[in-house]
């Protein structure tokens, strides 16, 4: 269908088939409504006076369907005619059975009244006015059919109309009537086949003018209303249009509908601006005639390809009225209305877009002249990350063609990551407006990494729009690598600084501290804030005067200077003693630019190293001492005995003189076995006051000195030997009282502390008590405090030299620590650290030297055995236990006294002790004789006695099998005792 719209709502009228003023919208409605209460009024009135006809009603009762046609062709011809009595019905059914061209040759028909009276035989041979045969009458053979005499026997009440279809029964029934009936059957071989019945309704029957009177007008009044809300929802759709016309019409994009025989159906406001037409001059067009570029098979074939796209978009030219060619961005639609197709058609006037856009292709050709001119990479953006130009040395490094770059972005030339990192860092930059510095590492295919540098700018236009951005990039690769091994280097040197162990420091020309190491803040103490801007020198060396940091500075000119000892001075006063390595830096000009400083803190090994001489020393004259009081002892041994033994029956004035210098040179002679090597104390748990107290004992003869002593009741035991410790403390006290020649107060105190890993080099970590002994006195000169340990070093007439040496070396074997602090005027204090035993010194102490066991004979002389090397020590022996009241038998070396034993061992009398010596020159000694006699008998009770403290049997005899032990020298009560409680004393 052509259509040419002569009025802007020419188009509306075609779509709807109204016009939007139509009055039938608003009369419509109502006249339905007056038709159907009408049409009530008038059948009523109209029925009821003359309405003078007869309806057939039907019951069918189907036996066969292919039968059922004659029964429904009958029902039809009787409706159809007017009946006015049974035979009307009669001609109506027998026409049409004659008519009838498909019935089977042995078919008949009869037509029965209500009294089964024959009014109708097809058979024209059977004569009318006769009863129905029995054989129709009667029930048929087929059990699912009624017979026909009890289809008319029923009395059948019908009321109103029916309306029979083929193969179903259907009756509606409204109010009862009067009737008249006939009876239809049809017969094949005097078998029935179908079986109608046909009700006459009687004129004027007050059932038919009811029935006329409610079905029509009900009828009439079902359609009204349907047509009311048919034109309702017409008169909304309408509306709905005519929105839609409004809006098309008014929008500014100009549109316009296309017929597909390419005529323009409608085209809105907009477009006949644009091309300057009137709405009835551009609808009197074709689409050649406004795109010139389009013929009608052109047309034909978009009009195709846009029926199965739907829409589509592109360039196309249009020619306006005065001819002008306007560029214009088409998109197209397709679209079905009232059964026909059409194209709506949005145009976009683009004529400053493509001015502007051969602008841009200019200025991008003047663009990429200039990057080419560049030797570096190059590249132009627009502020969607979109590239505009690139150079070929960008191309190269991408690896994509120069011409394919322009409309690509990040992501379709770089992989994904990189290009993340090139487009996070463009949106910075479009963000801030700022340029921006980057470096890059970019892999490449062939396996090879190479570092760019670049410079991205923002673009901004007359305006100052920013618009996009421009980069230009460099590859650094080699310059990188450089930097990286320069920076490599550099981590290494830090590592190798902040990790070392000796101070590393650099200081200007004029000794101002640039650097420092953690190293060097640990041993000055400073931090390094508190180092850094200040003078090296005058932080660390306050002593040291300008004329000296000139001369340092002169030597330092000459050369490196190598393993230089200067004492600095920490932040808390202490002194360290520094081996320094110094060595000067010189500037491009040749000036001093650094001087650098590499120092080890040697203190500690100046220490050991003094620590190490004066062991030596102490180990020199161990070996010496060790063998003189060996044989001292055991001389003094047998004075001591003889004298004790002199004194039961001479005058003990005399002898005690005797005694007393023999116990002197005992005195002495332990004092030498201090630094006899391996000379061990014999350790035990012991109350470190009692060893204390003895101590303030000893000296209490001095009346101008009076003693403060704090002891804790609490303190714990000690491992001490108490002899010893008596020693050392004696000593200590004895050189408080001489430094104070006019009298003093001596404040000796203890308390318990816990040592810490690393806090004295020379002790373990663990629980200690430390004993502070302080006094008054003249002090002790600075220079002598480092010889206060060496042997006979003194400072006093008359004195040893053995005192303060010879308790260090008792203190180191106890493993414990000796200290002395003192200033010269002022006093000293030492300070004894001895290791905490695990009990507590509260618990009663068992006699230690003595391992009490039950004698094993009673009633009898107790039998002793007794080893020496040494005949004088054997006989004094000898005599002194027999003086005791015991059975004595010696031996001269080990393996005599074992033979003894054994032949002892099986008699009436077994030995009940041995007391062995250690040391036989040439022969077995104590220690292997005694471990014989354990292994033939467990039980014995054995003595170890020696003069000679460097075996370890002496202060660990219990691992040896002994019970007890008894130095030489001793006296003969000490023996008495121990034996005494061995072999003659209880468990």
């Amino acid at each position: 269908m052509v259509m040419t719209l002569r009025k802007h709502n020419s188009l509306h009228q075609e779509f709807t088939g109204l016009s939007p003023e139509s009055p039938l919208n608003a009369v419509l409605p109502r006249l339905a409504i007056s038709i159907g209460i009408w049409s009530w009024l008038m059948v009523f009135i109209i029925g009821s006076i003359s309405f003078y006809k007869s309806i057939c009603v039907i019951e069918q009762h189907i036996k066969d369907d292919s039968l059922a046609r004659v029964s429904y062709i009958a029902n039809s011809a009787g409706l159809q005619k007017e009946a006015q009595n049974n035979e009307d019905i009669i001609n109506a059914i027998r026409t049409v059975w004659d008519a009838a061209s498909d019935r089977q040759e042995d078919e008949y028909l009869c037509v029965f009244d209500s009294n089964s009276t024959l009014l109708y035989h097809s058979n024209k041979s059977v004569p009318a006015g006769e009863k129905a045969p029995d054989a129709v009458l009667s029930d048929s053979n087929d059990a699912s059919t009624r017979s026909l005499h009890s289809l008319i026997s029923r009395k059948m009440r019908y009321v109103g109309t029916c309306t029979a279809t083929v193969g179903n029964n259907q009756i509606a029934a409204i109010l009862p009537v009067p009737e008249s009936d006939l009876t239809v059957g049809i017969f094949r071989s005097r078998e029935q086949v179908d079986t109608a019945i046909f009700t006459i309704l009687k004129p004027f029957s007050i059932g038919f003018i009811i029935v006329g009177a409610l079905i029509i007008p009900l009828s009439l009044l079902v359609i009204s209303i349907w047509i009311y809300l048919l034109l309702k929802k017409q008169s909304k759709s309408e509306r709905t249009q005519r929105l839609m016309h409004y809006m098309i019409e008014n929008i500014v994009t100009p549109t316009a509908i296309i017929s597909p025989d390419s005529r323009i159906a409608y085209a809105n406001k907009a477009a006949c601006e644009m091309l300057g037409y009137t709405r009835d001059e551009l609808t009197s067009l074709s689409v050649p005639e406004v795109f010139p570029g389009i013929s009608i098979t052109r047309w034909a074939k978009a009009f195709s390809v846009l029926r199965k796209r739907v829409s589509t978009k592109q360039e196309l030219m249009v020619t306006a009225k005065n001819g002008a060619r306007i560029p214009a961005e088409v998109v197209a639609n397709h679209m079905t209305f009232d059964h026909s197709e059409y194209m709506i058609v949005f145009a976009q006037n683009i004529t400053e877009r493509k001015l502007k856009d051969e602008e841009i292709a200019r200025v991008q050709q003047q663009q990429k002249a200039i990057l080419d001119t560049i030797p570096d990479i190059a590249w132009l953006k627009d502020k969607n990350g979109i590239f505009l130009a690139a150079n070929e040395a960008y191309a190269a490094l991408c690896g994509h063609p120069v011409d394919s770059i322009p409309g690509c972005t990040e992501y379709d030339l770089w992989p994904e990551e990189l290009a993340k990192q090139h487009t996070d860092s463009e949106q910075d930059i479009l963000v801030t407006g700022e340029c921006q510095r980057n470096e890059g590492q970019i892999f490449m295919e062939n396996g090879d990494d190479i570092w760019i540098e670049t410079i991205i700018m923002p673009i901004i236009d007359e305006e100052g729009i920013l618009i996009g951005t421009a980069g230009i990039g460099r590859e650094m690769t080699d310059r990188k690598k450089a930097e990286n091994e320069l920076r490599a280097q550099r981590d290494h040197t830090e590592q190798i600084i902040h990790n070392s162990p000796a101070i590393i420091c650099s200081t200007d020309a004029h000794g101002i501290t640039t650097l420092v190491n953690p190293a060097g803040e640990e041993i000055t103490g400073y931090t390094h804030e508190e180092l850094v801007g200040k003078s090296w020198w005058k932080t660390c060396y306050p002593d040291m005067t300008n004329d000296q940091f000139g001369e340092f500075i002169e030597q330092l000119k000459t050369g490196p200077i190598r393993n230089y000892e200067m004492e600095l001075t920490a932040k808390n006063g202490g002194k360290r003693i520094i081996l320094w390595n110094y060595t000067l830096k010189y500037s491009s000009s040749n000036t001093i630019q650094e001087i650098i400083g590499f120092g080890n803190d040697i203190t500690e090994r100046r220490e050991m190293e003094e620590e190490l001489m004066r062991g030596r020393k102490l180990d020199s004259l161990a070996v010496l001492a060790g063998g003189i009081a060996h044989d001292f002892n055991n001389a003094l041994t047998s004075v001591l005995g003889y004298i004790s033994l002199s004194k039961l029956d001479m005058k003990p004035e005399t002898l005690s003189k005797a005694e007393a210098g023999a116990l002197r040179a005992k005195t002495l002679s332990e004092k030498l076995l201090t630094f006899s090597r391996g000379g061990a104390p014999i350790i035990r748990d012991a109350s470190l006051t009692d060893v204390v107290n003895d101590a303030i004992h000893a000296i209490s003869r001095f009346e101008n000195v009076t003693v403060e002593c704090t002891m804790p009741e609490t303190l714990s035991a000690a491992c001490i030997d108490k002899g010893q410790m008596r020693q050392v403390i004696v000593n200590i006290l004895t050189n408080a009282v001489e430094a104070m020649p006019d009298g003093g107060k001596i404040s000796v105190s203890a308390v318990e502390i816990l040592l810490m890993d690393g806090e004295f080099s020379e002790l373990s970590e663990g629980a200690y008590i430390k004993l502070s002994i302080a006094d008054q006195g003249t002090g002790i000169a600075e220079e002598n405090l480092p010889k206060i340990f060496d042997p006979f070093f003194t400072t006093k007439q008359n004195a040893s030299g053995l005192g303060l040496s010879s308790s260090y070396s008792i203190i180191k074997k106890h493993h414990g620590l000796l200290t002395v602090k003192s200033a010269f005027s002022i006093g000293t204090i030492a300070d004894i650290y001895i290791p905490c035993a695990v009990r507590s010194a509260q618990e009663p102490e068992t006699p230690a030297a003595v391992e009490v066991t039950q004698p094993k004979t009673t009633g009898k002389q107790k039998h002793i055995l007794v080893m020496d090397d040494e005949a004088m020590i054997r006989e004094l022996l000898k005599q002194a236990l027999e003086h005791l009241g015991y059975n004595v038998e010696v031996a001269s070396d080990g393996k005599e006294a074992v033979e003894s034993y054994k032949k002892s061992y099986s008699t009436e009398n077994p030995f009940d002790a041995v007391i062995m010596d250690l040391t036989v020159p040439g022969g077995m000694g104590g220690k292997d004789a005694f471990a014989e006699i354990l292994k033939f008998d467990p039980t014995v009770t054995g003595i170890v006695a020696s003069g000679y403290s460097k075996d370890p049997v002496m202060s660990n005899y219990h691992n040896y099998g002994f019970k007890a032990v008894i130095p030489k020298p001793f006296k003969i009560n000490d023996l008495q005792d121990v034996v005494s409680l061995l072999v003659n004393s209880a468990v």
